[in-house]
């Protein structure tokens, strides 16, 4: 769809994505927010979007709100960070924010990818616990910054990461492999695969898979791409 049709309406997988952000940011922020400073935790959106739907539904920044304005109630401070690389967006997000965030919430908006504003993310949540939603249209944020600067950053605190990583879209680029000439543009999406990837390993576990080229081999091969990805990053 396009980015506009995108936000009329909720579509299936944003009620799952929501639907785990609605569940687990209060367990996350209650339980690490009573042994942290201030009972203080950082939640950082790295896709933020519009804050909402056309049709009234409340998107992940709206969501992450309510979940602030709920774990108050035990005494815990959540500051949100919000990030958003479109300038339409931006501003209906700061709109949105303005009319439902209550004045005793602190909160922040980024216009520009995350890439850019992940240091000042990680200034305000030194030594907090760090709860980071990341739920891009495409490629997130490359490996080394995932991994080494947010679920490896040199703290003790608490910090996890809910990425949303879409096997169709790497079963779809993946299929570009098989091409024997690529235009720029669809180079320049492979390479941005590489960088999410942690490099071009996925190539060859792609290809291998889908060797066959048998029904269902290139969903297969998706799958094992993001399995072995899941693999790399546990074990760095």
């Amino acid at each position: 769809m396009t980015g506009e049709g995108f936000f009329q309406r909720r579509q299936a997988a944003a009620v799952l994505k929501h639907g785990v952000i609605r569940r687990y940011a209060p367990v996350f922020t209650t339980m690490t927010g009573s042994t942290s400073v201030d009972h203080r935790v950082v939640y950082l959106d790295g896709y933020a979007g519009r804050g909402g739907y056309d049709d009234g539904s409340p998107g992940s920044p709206l969501l992450a709100i309510e979940s602030a304005r709920e774990v108050a109630r035990w005494d815990r401070d959540v500051e949100c960070i919000f990030i958003e690389a479109d300038q339409a967006n931006y501003t209906e997000l700061q709109r949105r924010l303005r009319d439902a965030a209550p004045s005793e919430l602190r909160w922040h908006v980024r216009l520009g990818d995350v890439t850019n504003h992940l240091d000042e993310t990680l200034r305000l949540a030194q030594n907090t616990p760090l709860l980071a939603f990341l739920d891009p249209y495409g490629s997130a944020l490359g490996y080394d910054a995932l991994v080494d600067k947010l679920l490896c950053r040199p703290t003790r605190a608490p910090t996890e990461v809910l990425l949303n990583l879409n096997i169709q879209v790497v079963q779809r680029w993946g299929g570009l492999l098989a091409s024997r000439r690529l235009n720029a543009g669809q180079t320049e999406i492979l390479n941005r695969l590489d960088r999410f990837f942690g490099g071009d390993w996925w190539r060859n576990v792609f290809l291998s898979t889908r060797a066959d080229d048998s029904p269902g081999s290139a969903a297969r091969a998706a799958v094992a791409v993001v399995d072995e990805f899941r693999s790399r990053v546990h074990a760095r």
